[in-house]
């Protein structure tokens, strides 16, 4: 390999990571939210004051927060699962369904309770302990593990009809732990998140569209999300 060529490679390798580092990583930690939404307190910041990472991901949906409520609130394992890129969760094994129902049984929920991710592993269930909610507007969970925080699930009305769903999460990594956050969890968990986000949004205009407020009562089967 000449010097020319190695000269070239390194080039190159700095324009990817510059790029990453300036313009791919800072669109992952701030998708679709402003610099207001960014700035602003919100539930579950108080749970983890001293966090080292902190990102802040939104979108706009069309639909009242009444609307949007049930499909938060019925999240987990267990119940209607996460509404997000299901062929990851199937790679994963985590029994983890794709549900466009809401269910009255479900819309229970408050601290202490488990939003269960997975299967049971060794025995033990796991998942994130619910630490705040508020009806209508936010459930907060924390994380036990890699990494250490929280993530909050906010709804702020735009007006009676439009709202923001905002999603923050605020965690602790060691300095140890940075090459995998960077390398591994920050893509795969903003993969997920949005997704999740965009699932949501998805349920919650086609409820809108099809059958008004009446899945806050009863089961409503909706229409499948068409893909990209």
């Amino acid at each position: 390999m000449t010097s020319a060529t190695v000269r070239g490679l390194v080039g190159i390798a700095s324009l990817i990571a510059a790029a990453h580092a300036f313009v791919i990583r800072p669109w992952m930690l701030t998708w679709g939210s402003s610099d207001v939404e960014r700035a602003r307190p919100l539930p579950g910041d108080d749970i983890e004051p001293n966090a080292t990472y902190v990102t802040t991901r939104a979108l706009t949906i069309h639909a009242p927060q009444v609307a949007i409520w049930p499909w938060l609130v019925q999240m987990g394992q267990d119940r209607a699962g996460f509404y997000t890129h299901n062929w990851v969760e199937r790679l994963l094994r985590s029994g983890i369904p794709d549900t466009a129902v809401i269910r009255p049984e479900w819309q229970h929920l408050e601290v202490g309770d488990l939003v269960r991710t997975n299967r049971d592993i060794g025995g033990k269930p796991m998942g994130w302990p619910v630490a705040a909610v508020e009806d209508d507007r936010a459930v907060v969970v924390t994380s036990k593990s890699m990494p250490v925080g929280t993530y909050a699930f906010v709804i702020e009305p735009i007006d009676t009809e439009t709202s923001r769903l905002i999603v923050r999460d605020r965690a602790r990594w060691k300095w140890t732990e940075m090459p995998f956050a960077a390398l591994v969890y920050e893509p795969l968990h903003a993969y997920m998140e949005t997704g999740l986000m965009k699932g949501v949004k998805h349920r919650a205009e086609a409820l809108q569209q099809t059958a008004g407020l009446r899945a806050a009562t009863e089961p409503v089967t909706l229409p499948a999300r068409r893909r990209a």
